[in-house]
Protein backbone atom coordinates (compact mmCIF):
# COMPACT_ATOMS: atom_id res chain seq x y z
CA UNK A 1 0.00 0.00 0.00
CA UNK A 2 1.45 3.35 -0.95
CA UNK A 3 1.51 6.21 1.58
CA UNK A 4 -0.78 8.21 -0.72
CA UNK A 5 -3.57 5.65 -0.34
CA UNK A 6 -3.55 5.40 3.47
CA UNK A 7 -6.57 6.98 5.17
CA UNK A 8 -5.50 9.46 7.84
CA UNK A 9 -6.69 12.28 10.07
CA UNK A 10 -4.89 15.07 11.90
CA UNK A 11 -6.45 15.52 15.33
CA UNK A 12 -5.82 17.85 18.26
CA UNK A 13 -6.59 16.16 21.57
CA UNK A 14 -7.44 17.87 24.86
CA UNK A 15 -8.95 20.96 23.25
CA UNK A 16 -12.13 22.33 21.73
CA UNK A 17 -10.31 25.01 19.72
CA UNK A 18 -8.63 24.70 16.33
CA UNK A 19 -4.82 24.51 16.52
CA UNK A 20 -4.89 23.90 20.28
CA UNK A 21 -4.21 20.87 22.43
CA UNK A 22 -1.90 18.01 21.54
CA UNK A 23 -1.76 17.18 17.82
CA UNK A 24 -1.51 13.65 16.46
CA UNK A 25 -1.60 12.02 13.04
CA UNK A 26 -3.90 8.99 12.99
CA UNK A 27 -3.24 6.64 10.07
CA UNK A 28 -5.18 3.48 9.31
CA UNK A 29 -2.68 0.90 8.08
CA UNK A 30 -1.38 -2.59 8.71
CA UNK A 31 0.25 -2.34 12.16
CA UNK A 32 2.69 -5.09 11.23
CA UNK A 33 4.41 -2.88 8.65
CA UNK A 34 8.15 -2.57 9.33
CA UNK A 35 9.23 0.07 11.83
CA UNK A 36 11.39 1.72 9.16
CA UNK A 37 8.32 2.25 6.94
CA UNK A 38 6.12 3.54 9.76
CA UNK A 39 9.00 5.71 10.98
CA UNK A 40 9.21 7.27 7.52
CA UNK A 41 5.50 8.04 7.65
CA UNK A 42 5.89 9.53 11.14
CA UNK A 43 8.71 11.75 9.87
CA UNK A 44 6.64 12.89 6.87
CA UNK A 45 3.60 13.74 9.00
CA UNK A 46 5.91 15.54 11.45
CA UNK A 47 3.32 15.63 14.24
CA UNK A 48 4.22 15.19 17.92
CA UNK A 49 2.60 11.75 17.73
CA UNK A 50 1.97 9.33 14.87
CA UNK A 51 -0.65 6.66 15.56
CA UNK A 52 -0.91 3.62 13.31
CA UNK A 53 -4.31 1.96 13.86
CA UNK A 54 -5.43 -1.33 12.36
CA UNK A 55 -8.06 -0.45 9.74
CA UNK A 56 -10.52 -3.17 10.76
CA UNK A 57 -11.77 -4.22 14.15
CA UNK A 58 -10.56 -7.51 15.57
CA UNK A 59 -13.00 -10.06 17.07
CA UNK A 60 -14.66 -8.89 20.30
CA UNK A 61 -16.76 -10.67 22.91
CA UNK A 62 -19.09 -7.63 23.08
CA UNK A 63 -20.67 -6.05 19.99
CA UNK A 64 -20.49 -2.64 21.70
CA UNK A 65 -16.71 -2.88 22.11
CA UNK A 66 -14.41 -2.55 19.12
CA UNK A 67 -10.87 -3.93 19.26
CA UNK A 68 -8.04 -2.40 17.23
CA UNK A 69 -4.28 -2.74 17.28
CA UNK A 70 -2.25 0.46 17.67
CA UNK A 71 1.35 1.61 17.42
CA UNK A 72 2.75 5.01 18.46
CA UNK A 73 5.76 6.70 16.87
CA UNK A 74 7.38 10.09 17.38
CA UNK A 75 8.61 12.17 14.41
CA UNK A 76 12.16 10.77 14.56
CA UNK A 77 10.71 7.30 13.86
CA UNK A 78 11.16 5.87 17.34
CA UNK A 79 8.31 3.77 18.66
CA UNK A 80 6.88 4.27 22.13
CA UNK A 81 4.52 1.82 23.86
CA UNK A 82 1.85 4.23 25.11
CA UNK A 83 0.49 7.71 24.44
CA UNK A 84 -2.53 9.29 26.09
CA UNK A 85 -3.29 11.95 23.50
CA UNK A 86 -2.60 9.48 20.68
CA UNK A 87 -5.12 7.07 22.18
CA UNK A 88 -7.70 9.84 22.54
CA UNK A 89 -7.12 11.13 18.98
CA UNK A 90 -7.40 7.63 17.51
CA UNK A 91 -10.63 6.96 19.41
CA UNK A 92 -12.10 10.29 18.27
CA UNK A 93 -11.48 9.43 14.61
CA UNK A 94 -12.95 5.94 14.98
CA UNK A 95 -16.03 7.08 16.93
CA UNK A 96 -16.83 9.61 14.17
CA UNK A 97 -16.82 7.05 11.34
CA UNK A 98 -20.39 6.45 10.04
CA UNK A 99 -19.92 2.67 10.00
CA UNK A 100 -18.96 2.72 13.67
CA UNK A 101 -21.76 5.11 14.61
CA UNK A 102 -24.18 2.66 12.98
CA UNK A 103 -22.94 -0.20 15.20
CA UNK A 104 -23.70 1.71 18.39
CA UNK A 105 -20.26 0.82 19.74
CA UNK A 106 -19.39 2.95 22.76
CA UNK A 107 -15.99 1.53 23.68
CA UNK A 108 -12.75 0.85 21.85
CA UNK A 109 -9.96 -1.34 23.16
CA UNK A 110 -6.60 -0.65 21.57
CA UNK A 111 -3.91 -3.32 21.91
CA UNK A 112 -0.37 -1.89 21.89
CA UNK A 113 2.88 -3.63 20.99
CA UNK A 114 3.35 -4.73 24.62
CA UNK A 115 -0.01 -6.51 24.51
CA UNK A 116 -1.56 -4.01 26.92
CA UNK A 117 -5.12 -2.75 26.45
CA UNK A 118 -5.74 1.00 26.20
CA UNK A 119 -9.46 1.72 26.57
CA UNK A 120 -11.50 4.60 25.14
CA UNK A 121 -15.12 5.02 26.20
CA UNK A 122 -17.53 7.41 24.49
CA UNK A 123 -19.61 9.08 27.18
CA UNK A 124 -23.22 10.20 26.75
CA UNK A 125 -22.15 13.87 26.62
CA UNK A 126 -19.90 13.12 23.63
CA UNK A 127 -16.64 13.31 25.55
CA UNK A 128 -14.20 10.40 25.40
CA UNK A 129 -12.67 8.91 28.53
CA UNK A 130 -9.46 6.92 28.30
CA UNK A 131 -8.15 4.24 30.63
CA UNK A 132 -4.45 3.48 30.24
CA UNK A 133 -2.45 0.65 31.81
CA UNK A 134 -0.15 1.49 34.67
CA UNK A 135 3.33 0.27 35.46
CA UNK A 136 5.50 0.04 38.54
CA UNK A 137 7.74 3.10 38.37
CA UNK A 138 11.48 2.71 38.88
CA UNK A 139 14.15 4.97 40.36
CA UNK A 140 16.71 6.16 37.79
CA UNK A 141 20.42 6.34 38.54
CA UNK A 142 21.83 9.54 40.07
CA UNK A 143 23.54 10.29 36.75
CA UNK A 144 20.23 9.97 34.87
CA UNK A 145 18.47 12.16 37.47
CA UNK A 146 21.11 14.85 36.96
CA UNK A 147 20.68 14.70 33.18
CA UNK A 148 16.88 14.89 33.46
CA UNK A 149 17.05 17.78 35.95
CA UNK A 150 19.34 19.68 33.56
CA UNK A 151 16.90 19.10 30.69
CA UNK A 152 13.90 20.30 32.74
CA UNK A 153 15.78 23.41 33.88
CA UNK A 154 16.78 24.16 30.30
CA UNK A 155 13.18 23.68 29.08
CA UNK A 156 11.84 26.11 31.71
CA UNK A 157 14.77 28.52 31.40
CA UNK A 158 15.38 28.48 35.16
CA UNK A 159 16.03 26.27 38.17
CA UNK A 160 12.94 24.09 38.72
CA UNK A 161 12.35 22.39 42.06
CA UNK A 162 11.69 18.72 41.30
CA UNK A 163 10.17 16.62 44.02
CA UNK A 164 10.97 13.25 42.44
CA UNK A 165 12.00 11.66 39.13
CA UNK A 166 10.96 8.16 38.07
CA UNK A 167 11.16 6.06 34.93
CA UNK A 168 8.45 3.85 33.49
CA UNK A 169 9.97 0.72 35.02
CA UNK A 170 10.51 -2.45 33.04
CA UNK A 171 7.41 -2.07 30.85
CA UNK A 172 7.65 1.63 29.95
CA UNK A 173 11.38 2.17 30.53
CA UNK A 174 11.81 4.95 27.92
CA UNK A 175 9.18 7.10 29.68
CA UNK A 176 10.35 9.61 32.27
CA UNK A 177 8.18 11.22 34.92
CA UNK A 178 9.17 14.44 36.68
CA UNK A 179 7.21 15.38 39.77
CA UNK A 180 7.49 19.08 40.46
CA UNK A 181 6.11 20.89 43.46
CA UNK A 182 2.62 22.43 43.20
CA UNK A 183 4.25 25.81 43.85
CA UNK A 184 6.23 25.61 40.61
CA UNK A 185 4.47 27.85 38.08
CA UNK A 186 4.33 26.26 34.65
CA UNK A 187 4.13 28.66 31.73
Amino acid sequence: MSPASLPFALVSAFTSKPFGGNPAAVVFADVTLPLEYLGGLAANFNQPMFCCVSPTSLPSVDKNILVHKIRFLVPNGNEIPICGHGTLASAKVLFEQPAIIATGAHEIHFTNTNGDTLKAIKLEDGFIEIDLPSAVLAVPSDDEKTKLKTSVDRAFGRNVVIHDIRTGGEVYEPCKFDFITPETPIK
